[in-house]
């Protein structure tokens, strides 16, 4: 499994995958086989990083604007994408998740995080920083049940 946090950390809620990110690298020792990319603002440059993982599933994780309460986190669907995002990030999600959908033939899901805050100079709001913990220990969980592998990499993507 490889999990890609996007978003700019420092700018609210919309460092909430970078968060998410930083979550599961602190528990990287019990997560072998798990690549944790932070993608920064910039999901469109993980691509060669996945193609030498060879994941069977991507999770890419982003603040998203849905109309939900502060920290929800929910499955978004690539065609309802558009719209939704609360990232400084230039391309499309969704069109990233098609992309890395193709060309790694693996699953990739994305899921947001419904911001609260998203502005300059601030932390993740308290809803979105216990969805941020409660996402990572999901998501490595999950991971521990269906996939133990060899080694954890770590790489930044800025």
């Amino acid at each position: 499994m490889a999990v890609v946090g996007v978003g700019r950390a420092g700018r609210g809620d919309d460092g909430a995958g970078p968060a998410l990110c930083a979550e599961l690298e602190k528990q990287a020792g019990s997560l072998d086989g798990m690549l944790i990319l932070d993608a920064g603002i910039a999901p469109e440059n993980v691509g060669a990083a996945l193609r030498r993982f060879g994941p069977d599933a991507v999770v890419l994780v982003d603040a998203a604007k849905m109309g939900e309460p502060p920290g929800a986190v929910r499955r978004l669907e690539e065609h309802n994408i558009l719209g939704c995002s609360a990232s400084t990030h230039t391309v499309p999600l969704g069109l990233v998740a098609r992309y890395l959908a193709e060309s790694l033939a693996c699953e990739v899901r994305l899921l947001g995080i419904q911001p609260a805050v998203v502005g300059f100079d601030g932390g993740l709001s308290d809803p979105v920083h216990r969805s941020v913990r409660s996402l990572a220990r999901h998501l490595a969980a999950a991971h521990r049940t269906e996939s133990p592998k060899i080694r954890v990499n770590k790489e930044r993507s800025r």
